[in-house]
């Protein structure tokens, strides 16, 4: 069967050369120097700066959408991260793959978690990073969730992978980061790294609970009324037990904290943009979430119980300068699952198996 992809949209404005100044032969398969997907835990459609009417949280991602394409109308398959990853990275539904539940357990003497009852990704399924490396690509995954550690299935295909996936701040994210790509590619990973076809995958965990108050910018979000900062640091079952039935107060006091925690990782993506030239015209960049977050908006909080749309719609931009075209912002509904039969047509790679 026919694979479901948001392809046709990018053939038809890469087909028309709007906004694509010096795109190369299109007769030859295209190869970029990189291809970067980012994965923002938690991350809502509406709390990045490139939505309409969105807030001033990532002005560094703001800048990627302005040189690549928006899709307005993208969503995660789940409202909670194991479903979503393994939809995105095998490009099929829950059913298929059969990812559809686990928690974490209660913490270890070390303070750290692993999760439980989570089916492991079946090896069976090729996946994103195994299309990658059968087409000749370096592949490097640092993922900063603990349902997507290597001993779940989520390290498949990959020749470096942050094996616990432990829960990490973004700039302990970007020292993994650096630190696999110098045992990839030796000391001068910061250029070296993009001198071989390279898939790199970054999951931060940040925005997630628990919300932290990032300097200076939660101060930003705050209203002279919020008592965010008191809520700052508190576990999921705190939260609930505090603002039960005070969907108001929640989304007053919470809001602020989540998008200092947006904030933060923008600043960053920034920052590792400054070392590995993420915004390298020849790199090409997917920037998608998990999930949402909800704040009250149905009497709710967090994610993984619902599938509203605060709880699954994401933001989805692809930049590739020297390929796509700039400025656009698609209506059509798409979804992650859509991501890797794309990036398969459009970089000439194995498709996902059929459901």
């Amino acid at each position: 069967p026919v694979r479901r992809s948001f392809l046709p949209a990018l053939a038809l404005l890469a087909a028309t050369g709007a906004g694509c100044g010096g795109c190369r032969d299109r007769s030859v398969p295209p190869r970029p120097k990189a291809v970067v997907l980012v994965t923002i835990d938690t991350l809502r459609a509406d709390a990045v700066s490139f939505a309409p009417n969105g807030p001033d949280t990532t002005p560094f991602l703001a800048t990627l959408a302005a040189d690549g394409i928006v899709f307005d109308a993208a969503y995660a398959p789940s409202s909670w991260t194991a479903p979503s990853m393994a939809s995105l990275f095998t490009g099929l539904e829950a059913k298929s793959h059969g990812v559809v539940r686990g928690a974490m357990s209660a913490r270890r003497p070390d303070g750290s978690q692993i999760a439980v009852n989570q089916r492991v990704l079946p090896a069976s399924l090729p996946t994103l990073a195994e299309s990658f490396r059968a087409g000749g690509f370096r592949t490097v995954g640092v993922a900063a969730n603990r349902h997507l550690a290597r001993d779940l299935g989520f390290a498949q295909g990959f020749e470096s992978y942050l094996d616990d996936a432990p829960f990490l701040d973004a700039d302990e994210v970007n020292r993994e980061v650096l630190a696999a790509l110098t045992a990839v590619f030796g000391a001068d990973a910061g250029q070296g790294w993009k001198q071989q076809p390279t898939f790199l995958w970054i999951h931060y965990f940040d925005p997630h609970v628990p919300y932290e108050a990032r300097e200076p910018w939660v101060d930003t979000f705050a209203g002279p009324a919020s008592d965010a900062r008191t809520a700052a640091g508190l576990g999921f079952p705190e939260l609930v037990a505090r603002y039960d039935g005070r969907a108001a107060a929640a989304q007053r006091d919470l809001e602020p904290l989540y998008l200092s925690e947006v904030r933060f990782v923008d600043e960053h993506l920034r920052a590792l943009d400054a070392t590995l030239g993420l915004t390298d015209p020849d790199v090409l960049v997917v920037v998608t979430s998990d999930h949402g977050e909800e704040f009250g908006e149905h009497g709710g909080l967090g994610h993984g119980t619902t599938l509203y749309e605060e709880a699954v719609r994401v933001p989805l931009l692809v930049r590739w300068p020297a390929r796509l075209p700039q400025g656009v912002r698609s209506p059509a509904p798409v979804s992650l699952i859509d991501v890797f039969p794309t990036l398969a047509a459009l970089l000439g790679l194995e498709p996902p198996a059929a459901a």
